[in-house]
């Protein structure tokens, strides 16, 4: 495994423990924020952790499930190892295949970027933002969403059990 490839399971690792150690819990959504605005910088496993490197803005009020969903991220200047990288909570957490990988970027205007994810779950819902630079710093923020089930759009809706929809 060559030396970026290393350093990006690092980070993948931190990013997993870090945000699986501080779950979070809806009733104290006041102190993940506070968490997530604090501006040092730490170290662990000779990766920097810094806050400070990444913004994040989400919409105000409900999304709707299924529907996507424009965040704008502000990163500070440097070069970034790979891409920026979004992940979805799940009920065990934070999971690379709830919704996770590469964010989708539909702007960019300089240091921000707009992304957009489509909620894969229904209720409370963390998106984790995050992007790796060339100096080892990991950035990291979480969002907070609210997802509400929404019939706007809907073409067609069946439900039987599990079991198949008539055939048309």
């Amino acid at each position: 495994m060559d030396r970026s490839a290393a350093l990006f399971v690092s980070v993948l690792t931190l990013a997993s423990s870090a945000c699986l150690t501080s779950a979070p819990s809806y009733a104290a959504t006041e102190s993940l924020s506070a968490a997530n605005s604090s501006s040092a910088e730490t170290q662990q496993d000779g990766i920097t952790e810094a806050p400070q490197r990444i913004s994040v803005k989400g919409p105000e009020g409900d999304v709707p499930l299924g529907n996507p969903v424009e965040l704008t991220v502000t990163l500070a200047p440097g070069e970034l190892l790979g891409e920026l990288e979004v992940v979805q909570s799940s009920t065990a957490g934070f999971s690379p295949s709830q919704g996770g990988g590469p964010a989708r970027i539909v702007r960019e205007d300089g240091l921000t970027k707009t992304i957009q994810i489509v909620p894969a779950q229904i209720g409370p819902l963390d998106v984790l933002i995050f992007a790796v630079y060339a100096d080892r710093a990991f950035a990291r923020q979480i969002v907070h969403l609210n997802v509400v089930a929404c019939a706007k759009g809907l073409k067609r809706f069946y439900l039987n059990q599990g079991f198949p929809g008539p055939r048309r």
